[in-house]
């Protein structure tokens, strides 16, 4: 289990630091800043990583290689057959997958 994240004061470096999900970040010299700065960073929301087997993320792999391997206007041809398919998956995983495709082809 990992541990809570919590400044500390890193003496060669003459800064205080936090490792935050496996990242460091440099929060400064001075303590009172450095310690909003970590509390800052505690309430950006955490990014969702989405399996590699959802139905988002084989339909974003999917507009990928439509974009690498077919002609440019080749995604409109295939965002116009997603929908149809959309409407067959569940209604939690279909909101999730409409925001990445939508980002995809945007």
């Amino acid at each position: 289990m990992p541990r809570e994240p919590k400044p500390w004061f890193w003496t060669e470096r003459n800064q205080w630091v936090v490792n935050i999900d496996r990242k460091r970040y440099y929060l400064g010299d001075d303590r009172k800043a450095a310690f909003e700065e970590f509390y800052r960073l505690m309430q950006l929301p955490k990014p969702k990583r989405v399996s590699s087997h959802s139905v988002p993320a084989i339909i974003d792999q999917f507009l990928e290689w439509v974009q690498r391997h077919r002609a440019p206007g080749h995604i409109r041809v295939v965002s116009f057959s997603l929908p149809t398919f959309l409407r067959k998956v569940s209604r939690s995983q279909r909101a999730r997958t409409q925001t990445i495709s939508s980002a995809r082809m945007g």
